[in-house]
């Protein structure tokens, strides 16, 4: 009995972007298709203070932000019996050691897993033949807009229509806190006009926070810094 070619066929469920990235670093260590930070380069841009590669420029005991993938997690005891761990970062220009204190670990410890993607604050040490950072805070990505920011920006067109402005300003009412709003009127193409409202309009970022606003002045009008005044 011959079958049908079509019955031979085995049918096996499409990989996602993550799992065909992930089996592109395990198979040929490096990514093809993409990286999978790419879809996170705006938010690594406004809260990173530089990248991996530029951290040559930087001297001794620089205190820097970058965001990044976890690629190695290592625990280890110090002499004094608690745990600590070395690390690896990767972001889109290359790879650093990481080196977490007890005292960071601690306090963090569920965060350093293999593939999470994260920021981390702390002090560069060049004083090994091999550039490392001392970690001082990480910051999961899931929660970056809350903990890192300093200023929100929203640029809204000159031709807005007062219920736009209405729902903006209900919006972050319903978010209130203490990080400074700053809302741009655009004058043209590449001219826009900057006032930063009263504090009694400063809000609290979130992911929340940024959708509700997306959804109002569309997904490139939204814009949560790092930097107090942008």
């Amino acid at each position: 009995m011959i079958l049908p070619t079509d019955s031979l066929k085995v049918k096996t469920p499409k990989w996602t972007d993550p799992e065909l990235l992930k089996y592109e670093k395990e198979a040929l260590g490096l990514y093809i298709t993409s990286h999978p930070l790419a879809e996170h380069e705006a938010k690594i841009k406004a809260f990173a203070t530089t990248t991996i590669e530029n951290l040559k420029s930087y001297e001794d005991r620089s205190t820097v932000l970058l965001g990044g993938l976890l690629t190695s997690v290592k625990m280890k005891m110090t002499k004094s019996d608690k745990r600590m761990a070395l690390c690896e970062l990767e972001d889109m220009t290359g790879t650093i050691p990481l080196v977490v204190w007890p005292d960071t670990f601690e306090k963090s410890r569920d965060i350093f897993v293999i593939d999470n993607m994260v920021f981390v604050k702390g002090k560069i040490d060049n004083s090994r033949d091999e550039l490392q950072l001392l970690v001082d805070e990480v910051t999961e990505f899931d929660v970056a807009e809350s903990v890192l920011t300093k200023s929100a920006w929203l640029p809204v067109a000159s031709t807005a229509t007062e219920e736009t402005v209405k729902n903006i300003h209900t919006c972050c009412e319903r978010h209130r806190g203490s990080v400074p709003l700053f809302i741009g009127v655009k004058l043209d193409e590449k001219h826009t006009a900057w006032m930063r409202t009263h504090a009694r309009y400063a809000i609290q970022p979130s992911k929340a926070l940024r959708t509700e606003l997306k959804n109002i002045l569309g997904d490139d009008n939204v814009h949560f810094s790092g930097k107090e005044t942008g």
